[in-house]
């Protein structure tokens, strides 16, 4: 059996819009229901009406895809508003076996330096080694939400797991970002405001080790540096761009 030629079915090739919306105002007109209802309007006002629900049309015929996402994203947005107060939750959890594990008093496994929080502060609902969301935690959280300064909105904190900023502005009012509301709230219907005040063991050991590094890396480049200041070229740049010079 002979192939057809890729090209020779009408279906091969999208109509343009132009012939597209002309299909469509045929319908229109060729449609008794249509007519009938077009029938009890002002004739003047009908003809600029079609011509504007042809260019609808045609906007909501190419943009099928991308409305339908949007749609379907506002249908479940209060889904994910809830998925992003979980979150919320898990943090402060999070945080709290932050401070735990800086002071030394607890390990995890899998977690080995600091930035390690950092990795789970993006997928904290899966995180293995804090409790997931039960019941008292969604109650807290609700009295937390209708408390009278409470924003409904997800804190636009960003970084959950910040230690040292989020520890500075616990401890003073001269800190670059503020303390998480639900963090202090947390703290003070738990008791865990006291996991604030132990030391940061972990983090000096890593800062110690941390500028060693830097140290032996800067002694090992001196060398390199010095060649390369001594090498380099030292006369001005000369730019096409300055008046002076040109003159």
């Amino acid at each position: 059996m002979a192939k057809s030629k890729k090209g020779n079915n009408k279906d091969d090739h999208p109509i343009d819009k132009a012939t597209q919306e002309k299909q469509w105002l045929e319908e229109l007109k060729n449609s008794e229901a249509v007519q009938k209802y077009l029938a009890g309007f002002n004739p003047d006002s009908v003809d600029s009406f079609l011509k504007d629900y042809l260019f609808r049309k045609s906007i909501w015929h190419s943009g099928a895809t991308y409305l339908t996402g949007n749609i379907e994203n506002e249908q479940i947005q209060w889904v994910n508003t809830a998925f992003e107060h979980l979150e919320i939750i898990q943090q402060k959890k999070l945080f709290d076996a932050q401070c735990l594990w800086r002071a030394e008093k607890i390990k995890f496994a899998g977690v080995e330096i600091c930035e390690d929080f950092k990795v789970w502060e993006n997928d904290v609902l899966n995180c293995p080694f804090i409790e997931p969301v039960n019941e008292e935690d969604i109650d807290l959280y609700a009295l937390y939400l209708r408390q009278n300064n409470a924003d409904a909105e997800v804190e636009p904190y960003g970084e959950w797991q910040e230690y040292d900023e989020i520890k500075e502005a616990y401890n003073t009012s001269n800190a670059n970002r503020n303390f998480p509301e639900w963090y202090d709230f947390h703290n003070g219907r738990t008791g865990n405001g006291t996991l604030m005040l132990l030391p940061d063991i972990r983090g000096e050991k890593e800062e110690f080790y941390c500028d060693l590094h830097f140290d032996h890396q800067h002694e090992q480049n001196k060398d390199r540096d010095r060649e390369w200041e001594e090498k380099r070229e030292k006369r001005p740049w000369l730019h096409g761009y300055e008046d002076d010079t040109l003159k």
